[in-house]
C-alpha cells in the first residue's frame, strides 16, 4: 500500500462525515448541459385529449343531427314535442324549486332515453309502422307527464301555494 492508500484508511471516518459545500453543486448544476427530455407521456395524454375532442365534437354532431332529423321525420312528432315539452319544462321547474332530492331526474331521464329510441326507430321504420311508434312516443310524453304530477303533488307545498290537483288532465 502506498501512502495515500494509508492515509484514506486511517481518515476514512473523517471524510464520510464531511459533504461537498452546496454552493458547489449549485455551480456544478449551471454548467453542465441541460440533459433532452423525452416526454413519451405527455405525447400521449395529447393524443387522448384530442381523441377525446374529436369524439365529443362528433356525438355532438350525431345528436344534433339525430334531434333535427326526428322532428323533420314526421309533423305529428313535431307537433306532440311542441305540446309535451313545455309542459315538462314547466314541471321540471316546479319540482326542482320545492325540492332538492334529485332522484326523480334518473327516472326521467331514462323516459327521455326511451324516447329517443322511439323517435330513431321512427326515422328507421317502414311507413306501415309509424301509427304504432307515433302513439308511443305519445304514451311516453303521458307517462313522464304523470311522473312529474305525482312529484308535484307530494312536493308542491310551495309553488304558487297551491297543490296540483289530481285529475289535472296529462294531455
Amino acid at each position: 500500500m502506498d501512502n495515500l492508500e494509508k492515509f484514506i484508511q486511517q481518515h476514512r471516518k473523517e471524510f464520510d462525515t464531511q459533504r461537498p459545500d452546496p454552493k458547489i453543486w449549485e455551480q456544478l448544476s449551471t454548467t453542465l448541459p441541460n440533459p433532452i427530455k423525452t416526454n413519451k407521456v405527455s405525447f400521449v395524454k395529447k393524443i387522448a385529449v384530442a381523441a377525446g375532442v374529436v369524439l365529443l365534437i362528433g356525438f355532438s354532431y350525431v345528436a344534433g343531427q339525430f334531434s333535427a332529423n326526428s322532428t323533420k321525420a314526421d309533423p305529428q312528432v313535431a307537433e306532440l314535442s311542441s305540446l309535451y315539452d313545455q309542459k315538462i319544462e314547466a314541471k321540471v321547474k316546479a319540482i326542482s324549486v320545492t325540492t332538492k332530492d334529485t332522484l326523480w331526474k334518473e327516472d326521467l331521464f331514462q323516459l327521455e332515453v326511451v324516447q329517443a329510441e322511439l323517435q330513431q326507430e321512427l326515422i328507421e321504420s317502414p311507413a306501415s309502422t309509424k301509427d304504432e311508434i307515433i302513439g308511443a312516443i305519445r304514451e311516453n310524453y303521458r307517462i313522464r307527464l304523470k311522473l312529474l304530477n305525482r312529484i308535484l303533488n307530494k312536493t308542491a307545498k310551495t309553488y304558487l301555494n297551491t297543490k296540483p290537483t289530481t285529475h289535472e288532465r296529462t294531455e
